[in-house]
Order: structure tokens, then C-alpha cells, then sequence
């Protein structure tokens, strides 16, 4: 990915965690891959860990979004982690928009809810 698609999905992902905290949610943002730093290399989670975590009301269900810019595949890695998540019981989406993002969330409450 270039670096200039990078810093627009990172300022996506800041934009739907700030959105989704705003709603009082717990969020959090997972980094992944390796990445030199001045005494080495700092490793992250597992290659294809989606971008964003958080607890879906009102169980606290485990909910995961990967965030995608418009038209951008997942990766094989990505596609991986979703079917496992999903095995285990989580929530999984791919997103590629603050409001696309909100109405996933605001699905899985509803439907975390019941009748």
C-alpha cells in the first residue's frame, strides 16, 4: 500500500473510532506487522488482525472492524482472521466509511438486543 492511501486509511480509522466513542462505546485501535524502531523492531499483532475492536452493547460481544478505502480488497490474511473470528462467536466487518461503519454497529446493538 502507498503511503499516501495509508495515511488516508489511518485517518479513516481514527475518524470511525472517534465516531463510535462519541456513541459511547469501548474501542480499541490494534496495530499489526513489524515495524523498525531504534532498538529493533516492534511487533504487532498477527498479520490480517482487524483494525478495530470494541464491545458491542449489551453483552459486550466481541465486534471487529477492518477498514478498507472505497474499492480496496481484503487481503487473503484479513479474509483468514474474519472466518475465525466469526467461528468464534464474534462480530466482522469490512468497512470503508464512518457511516457504513456506524450502521454496522448500530445493526449488531439492535440485534444484540433480541425480540
Amino acid at each position: 500500500m502507498s503511503g499516501d492511501r495509508r495515511k488516508a486509511e489511518t485517518k479513516l480509522q481514527r475518524a470511525i473510532i472517534d465516531a463510535l466513542e462519541l456513541q459511547g462505546l469501548y474501542v480499541l485501535r490494534t496495530n499489526s506487522g513489524v515495524v523498525k524502531v531504534k532498538r529493533g523492531w516492534l511487533h504487532g499483532s498477527k498479520k490480517g488482525t482487524p483494525d478495530i475492536h470494541l464491545a458491542v452493547p449489551p453483552r459486550a460481544r466481541l465486534g471487529a472492524l477492518e477498514c478498507k478505502m472505497p474499492g480496496e480488497k481484503p487481503e487473503p490474511e484479513q479474509e483468514e482472521r474474519k472466518a475465525a473470528l466469526e467461528r468464534a462467536g464474534a462480530l466482522h466487518a469490512f468497512v470503508s466509511s464512518v457511516p457504513e461503519a456506524i450502521a454496522v454497529v448500530c445493526g449488531w446493538c439492535f440485534a444484540e438486543r433480541g425480540p
